[in-house]
């Protein structure tokens, strides 16, 4: 057994085995301290290689006749004790061109051809097993564990047709359940966490219930062990299905090749200080950090249903942090691939968003990524219905120091195109009866030169209504300069925010005032 595992995989598996037993009359065979795994454990393989191993391995109720009538190896199940299985990615980034990638380098059929036809299974149940993926050989610490899972293989069967078809096996069910698992990020600030896992290589489906990114420091920690300015987010989603998915590439290689995702139930809270300093780093567009991702992406859907944001943000000199909610928030993203080899020119990332605003609100948003720039570039128009526009104190008061004490959003409209240096567009902001309240940083009661200050900007800065009196209807432009220290969101964010103050101040109102100071 162990020289025909040796030549079938041109030695780069070994087999070790300490006691195999027979027994005809209970039709079983036992083996102690059975484990298969490779010759010799590369630092980076090309290939994924698989490390197998149990206490005892049993396969009962094997057929007698059908061996001796045409070496047919016919068994009812196969029962383990205590098994460990372990798999070592594989290196390559992106599947070759002339090499299938599910090409399997290890032949079942081979290794007992010369002893047997075929062989078929019943069941096989692999039960509170030890499962783990490491990066490399030479990693001793798992980016992805399970003590708790079970695997489940039904109507298991290996012949020449196998080989044929370039399968390893051929199986009517092949299931994995891992109850509870854990993801370790490679910057050590997050750790992925699930309470199960099933996944199908046959329904090519993979399930996640309550999966979650979970922060490893607090909100005051965070940034300091970043070392930067950064925002914390922890994510909750109630379950994440994968359908269509190559189960089998995303454990050997960790590719993502997948039809759609749906995600339901995402609650995710993000805390920002910008007390710190802004490391002056050079923030890649949405298109480059697809490019560089370090495995194969190709998701053709990402749908996200009934999902929430809580946005907290403390500014310099702010005594509060600031807030904005998003609710009931449903987003669409197609077309997200990153073997530039495959792209024909106009390829686009696409994402839609719809949503409510501090529960307020209804909103629309639609982004394109064109994938032929690596640099910021982007398309971006969308459009709000109405609202109270004090709903947006919360995030205005920390830090503008102004107050809404009243007014009412009508509509907004806009559209504009971010470049790498700046964006440019345009914005229809519809209201009316706008009142605003000028805080006193110091003192936040309402003084008398707080009231001033609030008369005057009412009366010379701010318009109260658009269309003003006159019927006529302003419409503002965008424009926003790129911070090249900051992602995509929030540039998007800033050129949106530029279209609001002129659409309500009043730029000969403000210099007048400007003057009188």
């Amino acid at each position: 057994m162990k020289e025909q595992v040796s030549e079938s995989t041109n030695g780069e598996y070994a087999l070790s085995l300490d006691e195999l037993t027979i027994n005809l009359f209970t039709h079983t065979i036992t083996l102690n301290n059975p484990g298969i795994g490779p010759s010799q454990q590369n630092v980076a393989h090309s290939k994924a290689q698989y490390v197998f191993k149990a206490k005892v391995l049993k396969i009962i109720d094997f057929s007698i006749l059908s061996y001796l009538k045409g070496k047919d190896l016919l068994i009812d199940r196969i029962e383990f004790e205590e098994p460990q299985i372990s798999i070592f990615q594989g290196s390559e980034r992106f599947p070759e061109k002339k090499v299938n990638p599910s090409s399997i380098n290890f032949s079942i059929y081979t290794a007992f051809s010369k002893k047997l036809n075929s062989i078929s299974i019943a069941h096989i149940d692999i039960m509170n097993s030890k499962f783990n993926i490491y990066k490399n050989g030479a990693d001793s610490l798992s980016v992805f564990s399970t003590n708790d899972n079970s695997i489940s293989i039904n109507n298991f069967y290996v012949n020449s047709e196998t080989d044929k078809k370039n399968r390893l096996f051929i199986a009517e069910k092949f299931e994995i359940v891992m109850n509870k698992f854990s993801y370790h990020l490679g910057n050590g600030l997050y750790m992925i966490y699930g309470k199960s896992l099933y996944a199908s290589y046959f329904d090519s489906t993979l399930i996640v219930d309550s999966l979650q990114l979970v922060p490893n420091f607090s909100k005051k920690e965070f940034a300091d062990e970043a070392g930067r300015q950064v925002s914390r987010a922890k994510v909750i989603s109630s379950k994440v299905i994968c359908k269509k998915m190559d189960v089998k590439l995303f454990f050997e290689y960790n590719w993502l090749v997948i039809h759609k995702v749906d995600v339901t139930g995402c609650a995710i809270d993000v805390f920002r200080d910008n007390t710190l300093p802004l490391a002056p780093i050079h923030r890649p567009s949405l298109q480059a950090m697809v490019k560089g991702l370090p495995f194969f992406v190709a998701v053709d859907t990402i749908e996200m249903k009934n999902g929430t944001l809580n946005f907290e943000v403390l500014n310099p000199g702010a005594t509060s942090t600031g807030k904005l909610s998003v609710n009931k928030f449903n987003i669409i993203i197609t077309g997200v691939q990153n073997d530039t080899t495959q792209y024909l020119g106009d390829e686009n990332i696409k994402a839609s968003v719809i949503g409510s605003i501090q529960n307020q609100g209804n909103f629309n948003e639609t982004y394109i990524f064109p994938l032929k720039s690596t640099r910021e570039f982007f398309y971006c128009s969308g459009s709000m219905s109405g609202m109270p526009m004090n709903s947006f104190n919360p995030i205005i008061e920390p830090a503008k120091q102004i107050s809404i004490k009243s007014g009412q959003i009508d509509h907004v409209s806009f559209s504009f195109i971010a470049h790498e240096n700046s964006s440019k567009g345009t914005m229809i902001f519809k209201y009316h009866d706008l009142k605003i309240e000028m805080l006193n940083k110091e003192d936040k009661k309402n003084n008398l030169q707080s009231k001033l200050k609030t008369f005057l900007a009412n009366k010379l800065v701010v318009h109260d209504s658009n269309p003003g009196k006159d019927g006529i209807v302003r419409i503002s432009n965008i424009y926003a300069k790129h911070n090249p220290y900051r992602y995509f969101l929030n540039y998007s964010m800033q050129s949106v925010l530029s279209g609001i103050e002129p659409a309500i101040k009043s730029e000969k109102g403000a210099k007048m005032l400007q003057k009188r100071k």
